[in-house]
């Protein structure tokens, strides 16, 4: 398994070594699980924008009448 080191300040390992004290995790997993549910967060995130943009789209006459 690849490893990564990072460089953090005193206050954010601070808050990593207290986050991993409340969850019972280590700080590496406190780590890669931010990382996962950040970049779920952006990739839906990306997904509901398609989404509604298709909407718009899609129903682009609707709404031109309903805001006159």
């Amino acid at each position: 398994m690849p490893t990564l080191t990072l460089r953090l300040d005193e206050e954010t390992l601070a808050a990593l070594r207290k986050q991993a004290e409340i969850e019972h995790r280590s700080m590496n997993d406190v780590t890669v699980l931010a990382i996962r549910d950040r970049a779920a967060a952006v990739t839906r995130r990306a997904e509901r924008t398609v989404i509604i943009g298709e909407l718009i789209e899609g129903n682009r006459e609707l709404l031109e009448r309903l805001s006159r």
